[in-house]
């Protein structure tokens, strides 16, 4: 494979890894499902589920959605991860990229 075609596909793949960023959704919870955070695969926050029965301690309330959020940017970072690795997949390198080369 050429220089050319190897930028196109890694152009290519990377447009897709940004897509799939787009349309992820990570869904982190905190006491037992009682606050659900959603977050895409950039982490922005895409939602906030409260049980009703939460709604009137505010100090816990607040550190359950964190909790939550947490818990949703663990996922997401993990997919990250693993969608990084696929796109370095058959392009010849001249190091491992999990090792620098310094």
């Amino acid at each position: 494979m050429d220089i050319q075609g190897m930028i196109k596909g890694m152009q290519k793949k990377m447009s897709d890894i940004k897509e799939k960023k787009d349309n992820a959704r990570y869904t982190g919870e905190s006491a037992g499902g009682m606050v659900k955070v959603t977050i895409d695969g950039h982490f922005d926050l895409k939602e906030v589920i409260i049980d009703e029965n939460l709604e009137e301690d505010m100090c816990i309330l607040s550190e359950l959605i964190i909790v939550a959020y947490n818990h949703a940017k663990e996922i997401a970072t993990k997919d990250d991860t693993s969608i990084e690795e696929n796109l370095l997949k058959g392009f010849p390198l001249p190091f491992d990229m999990k090792k620098p080369p310094f």
